[in-house]
């Protein structure tokens, strides 16, 4: 006996509430078949005289089974219903977005799936990122709901950036409108939860630091919000157990700079938030309090090499990549380790340079990159003769151990003095004195 449409409806209506019931895992037997995937889909995918209402439902409850019984997304995949989805995906409607993306999402996920034809025939990326436009212009902010459409959307986006490096760029019109949703949301405590981590993540996954891009600014209330939630970021995890959640801001906001021209309002308004300031050279670069102090702290101090490496990369940036420039910004101390690592050599005139006069009135100790003038006074006793070779041996070994990694172009003055010539006074001759 064939059912009617509204009793297809029901049967799909009840079991959709009993895959969303904790009690419901494992997914009966009948379900975590190939025929029993294939009744479902049939209404969701194949048979278009099938209410729209109820091919919603049928999807909802694909998406439950796929992700509820792993096994399944693979014969999901065999059937062919990826490419349904994305048929589905087109009709551009919030209700089929969630459900799609969904799908879309897990079944990716742990099978052989491919959809790079999806990418070049069918508009993948474009489907993603027209969906993503319009949320963008909604006035009502991201919640931490995730069952949201634009959830849906943002996390396939993510995962497809990330999985599909050779269609990344794609992705890059969207960008904006990532930008724009995280400027409508609230931050909060902790930050790296929905909806900012989301955000902030689909900012960290998509290629949009290409440089050969021209011209590339952005709005600086976009760059403000992201610069704020690296903030809470560190305040929040830095030096504790969630510190790898300060990942994705970090390689988000290098992005931003590597993106954004030289010369563009975006770059002057990262060095003048991250950079240290006059005043913040009051202190010992990385002692403080400030942002510049924080960030610097946590890019020098991090355990994690993945931490530290975005964050000093990001200073070293907005340092112009120029060594002698990236010293006199975050002082000799904090940037050599930085600079080792990456092969970069450091000569004695860039260590010298970090002493320059970067406020144009006082100079800096080029160590510590704090001003000289508000250093604190040190009353140190008279070395004693002992002491003072003591100390001359072991600033002897220094030098020639740091003359022998190569990175560092700096000559052993004791050496130095050994190999000039000395000169004599000699008497002269009473023929000279003619």
């Amino acid at each position: 006996m064939n059912k009617t449409p509204d009793q297809v409806r029901e049967s799909l209506n009840r079991l959709e509430a009993g895959l969303e019931r904790p009690s419901a895992v494992p997914v009966p037997d009948p379900l975590t078949t190939k025929r029993g995937l294939s009744v479902v889909g049939r209404y969701a995918f194949d048979n278009e005289n099938v209410p729209l209402n109820t091919r919603r439902i049928a999807a909802r409850c694909l998406n439950n089974i796929i992700v509820l019984a792993q096994p399944m997304r693979q014969v999901f995949v065999d059937e062919g219903y990826p490419q349904k989805v994305v048929a589905r995906l087109k009709n551009g409607e919030p209700d089929d977005e969630l459900a799609c993306g969904n799908l879309l999402l897990f079944s990716s996920v742990q099978t052989t799936l491919d959809l790079s034809p999806s990418f070049e025939n069918d508009g993948l990326a474009e489907l993603i990122n027209n969906n993503l436009a319009r949320h963008a212009k909604s006035e009502s902010p991201l919640t931490d709901d995730p069952a949201q459409p634009c959830v849906a959307s943002l996390k396939l986006m993510s995962t497809l950036a990330v999985s599909y490096e050779a269609q990344a760029h794609l992705f890059i019109p969207s960008v904006q409108s990532v930008f724009d949703l995280l400027d409508k949301v609230t931050i909060p405590t902790p930050p790296m939860q929905l909806p900012v981590s989301l955000l902030v993540g689909c900012l960290a996954s998509v290629p949009f630091h290409d440089k050969s891009r021209k011209g590339v600014s952005f709005p600086k209330a976009n760059v403000g919000k992201l610069i704020d939630v690296v903030d809470a970021s560190l305040r929040s995890y830095a030096g504790k157990a969630g510190e790898m959640n300060l990942l994705t801001p970090m390689v988000a906001l290098h992005r931003v700079a590597q993106a954004a021209d030289l010369e563009s309002d975006t770059i002057k308004q990262l060095k003048e938030r991250l950079l240290p300031s006059e005043e913040d050279r009051k202190e010992v670069l990385g002692r403080g309090q400030t942002l510049p102090h924080r960030l610097l702290r946590f890019g020098v101090n991090s355990t994690s090499p993945e931490l530290r490496d975005p964050t000093l990369s990001l200073l070293f940036e907005l340092s112009n990549k120029d060594p002698r420039e990236f010293i006199r910004n975050v002082g000799f101390g904090n940037a050599i380790g930085y600079l080792t690592t990456k092969g970069i050599n450091v000569s004695q005139e860039d260590m010298a340079a970090g002493g320059g006069d970067v406020t144009d009135t006082r100079p800096i100790n080029p160590i510590t990159g704090q001003r000289m003038d508000m250093e604190a006074e040190v009353d140190l006793p008279e070395m004693t003769d002992e002491e003072k070779e003591r100390e001359a041996e072991r600033l002897f070994v220094l030098f020639e151990r740091l003359r022998a990694t190569g990175v560092v172009n700096v000559e052993n003055p004791a050496a130095r003095a050994a190999s000039m010539p000395s000169v004599e006074e000699v008497e002269s001759s009473d023929d000279e004195k003619k």
